[in-house]
């Protein structure tokens, strides 16, 4: 009976041992894993294209054209007269 009984003990820590390591395989499976998913999405975040879009119709706003609406088309446009002439380089040493 203590055969039995000593071999239902060993068989039941060996069972113990191989439950703990595969309970360990399984962790560490689990860990690697979640650092192969998170790679790709950390270098997607940090090297990949920004979100920073323009929404429809915001380059038609008209925000750069503030001189052509208040200008009156009507008014004739000044004369400026173009002045060219080239002075003399300075002759030092």
């Amino acid at each position: 009976m203590k055969t039995t009984n000593q071999t239902s003990q060993n068989t039941t820590e060996q069972l113990e041992k191989r439950v703990s390591s595969l309970e360990k395989q399984t962790e560490s499976a689990a860990i690697s894993a979640w650092y192969e998913e998170q790679l790709p999405l950390s270098k997607q975040r940090q090297f990949g294209t920004s979100s920073e879009k323009t929404p429809e119709g915001q380059l038609e706003l008209p925000l750069f054209n503030e001189a052509e609406v208040c200008q009156n088309p009507e008014e004739e446009e000044p004369y400026y007269e173009e002045v060219t002439y080239y002075r003399k380089k300075d002759r030092r040493y």
